[in-house]
């Protein structure tokens, strides 16, 4: 997991199979810039899938076909819109606040650091409990789980109309002023992940792709309470889903990869699109099931984002069996990962004060 797979190698992905007394673990690493979180669960479907049929002496399953092209996120509009969303070129990633992760200074001693906090089911069902007193929750009926439920639900707050994904943003950002002394009235902005899949209308909405794109969510100010954090973030991205082409800024520029050679795209590039800074992306509720082996059932499960240099920091975000994770890839030292696990405290910090009804005491 700690390897490289260089830039201009025709394969972009290996696994690997890792067995130790009772257990074993299948280890992914693959291009980021190949494949998005949904592409990875769908990768590992269908290795399970395929698994189970050779198994039991079944015919593997047939190899589906058909274009993942950026392209498709634009086949749920009309003419007028399309042409008008394939000249989104504006740079939503510079940022006018100087803010950054409080990593040590680099240095060429800094090594790959994968980390990861974990928090229970017990917690889970507080968190839902309390969402489901301030709230009209809306579940589907396919997610019968406590935790899916959790995930499911439309509406966390009368007060803020918040939901599931502000509320946990507001966690990461709050204990990220915690951690780094960020000045408290001063702005902020974390760059969020979308899921673009959301205007394909075409069955090639599934597949091994990257249709991932971004949202800014720039705070004015860090709230005295993660109630208040929480009412500043739900008011910010509120408006940005209200956008006409929400999420679909600077994705017309992936077309200079398919016409302009190599050596001119990253330049190219970088004049529309910067590394975020400080983001944050989840990959909301993965189904276990999904990924049993002719029976074998996952026990436990960890999915890091692509590493990060100094200053960037993201943090990723997903539910699998019965946990929430937050991870993170890092080249750093030993104190920065100390760091980072203070900021995953800080998170847990602020989601006990939420459960225990502490997040808008002072705000009366």
């Amino acid at each position: 997991m700690r390897q490289v797979i260089p830039a201009d190698s025709n394969v972009q992905y290996k696994i690997a199979v890792i067995n130790q007394q009772e257990r074993s673990s299948l280890s992914l690493i693959i291009n980021h810039m190949c494949v998005d979180g949904r592409g990875v669960q769908t990768l590992l479907n269908q290795i399970a899938t395929t698994y189970s049929k050779i198994h039991e002496n079944l015919p593997v399953p047939e190899i589906k076909s058909g274009s993942r092209a950026h392209a498709k996120i634009y086949t749920g509009f009309t003419l007028r819109n399309r042409l008008a969303a394939r000249f989104l070129l504006k740079n939503i990633t510079r940022l006018k606040e100087k803010r950054s992760f409080a990593y040590t200074p680099q240095d060429p001693s800094d090594d790959l650091l994968m980390l990861t906090a974990k928090w229970t089911a017990d917690e889970f069902s507080k968190i839902r409990e309390t969402l489901k007193n301030r709230e009209t929750a809306k579940w589907t009926a396919e997610e019968p789980t406590a935790i899916r439920e959790f995930s499911k639900i439309k509406q966390t707050d009368k007060k803020t109309g918040a939901t599931v994904n502000d509320v946990l943003l507001a966690f990461y950002t709050h204990a990220l002023y915690q951690t780094c002394d960020f000045p408290k009235e001063k702005p902020l902005t974390i760059t969020c992940m979308v899921d673009n899949r959301r205007y394909i209308k075409e069955t090639e909405a599934t597949g091994l792709t990257n249709h991932v794109g971004l949202m800014q969510v720039r705070m004015d100010r860090c709230g005295s309470t993660v109630g208040e954090t929480l009412t500043e973030i739900a008011k910010v991205t509120a408006l940005e889903k209200k956008k006409r082409f929400f999420g679909l800024s600077g994705i017309p520029l992936i077309r200079l990869g398919y016409h302009l050679p190599f050596f001119m795209v990253k330049p190219g590039t970088s004049l529309w699109f910067l590394n975020p800074v400080l983001g944050f992306s989840n990959m909301g509720v993965i189904q276990e099931e999904l990924f049993h082996l002719a029976g074998l059932k996952v026990v436990e499960s960890m999915f890091v984002g692509p590493q990060q240099y100094k200053p960037f920091l993201t943090v990723y975000i997903h539910m699998i069996c019965d946990a929430l994770y937050f991870t993170t890839a890092i080249q750093g030292n030993s104190q920065d990962r100390q760091k980072i696990m203070q900021l995953f405290e800080a998170m847990k910090q602020n989601m006990r004060e939420f459960v225990n009804g502490q997040h808008y005491e002072k705000e009366a």
